[in-house]
């Protein structure tokens, strides 16, 4: 009786090992591109997708939306009716698509957005004056190359960030360093000290 019940849990333990490579050889991959419709350039964008078993695909866990990419990205996902959704803020013009992948299948799809309106040409500037990096428990504490990913891929010029306790030194100097470095080049930032808060303009590309 224990040579058998060994037996039985050596083959069930084998059919487990064996169960992940079948599902991941099943598996469609999703190739997107991203595409500024203006200049035909990749530019980063918000991604919702939607899959045959009623799912979302994410890949960050302060974002459960979907995800945040820089102009291109790749996903699996179960084969079947898939939905995607490309977005990048108010002044960008949504796009939804349809799809049925078949298992194994590689699936590219270019996707291109259109601004909304002229404002950027006559002057205008979107950003956020007030961006938390921290809510609540503090249990998901986002990086500061994150956050600027997600504000470009929401369509923000520029951002001004708050509670920055995820630097291993908080201080206004190592502050003004990560923020140079994810901003365009020649940009100047104005800092204003509030209470026990630093906010730093980031402006983006």
């Amino acid at each position: 009786m224990r040579l058998h019940a060994f037996r039985i849990r050596i083959w069930a333990a084998s059919w487990i090992l064996l169960l992940p490579a079948v599902q991941a050889q099943d598996a469609a991959v999703l190739v997107g591109r991203i595409l500024d419709a203006a200049t035909g350039k990749p530019m980063p964008a918000t991604v919702a997708i939607g899959t045959s078993g009623g799912q979302i695909i994410t890949d960050n866990p302060s974002f459960t939306a979907g995800f945040r990419c820089s102009g291109t990205f790749e996903k699996e996902g179960p084969p079947g009716e898939t939905t995607i959704v490309v977005s990048r803020g108010f002044d960008y013009v949504a796009i939804e698509r349809r799809l049925v992948l078949s298992a194994g299948e590689k699936r590219t799809e270019n996707i291109a957005l259109q601004r909304r309106s002229p404002l950027r040409h006559e002057g205008w500037y979107c950003g956020d004056n007030h961006v938390q990096m921290m809510h609540g428990e503090r249990k998901i504490i986002p990086e500061f190359p994150y956050v600027a990913l997600a504000a470009e891929a929401e369509g923000l010029d520029y951002v001004s960030i708050a509670q920055q306790w995820n630097l291993p030194v908080v201080t206004p100097e190592a502050q003004d360093r990560i923020c140079r470095r994810l901003s365009s080049p020649g940009w100047t930032r104005a800092r204003v000290r509030s209470w026990r808060v630093w906010y730093s303009g980031v402006r983006l590309a």
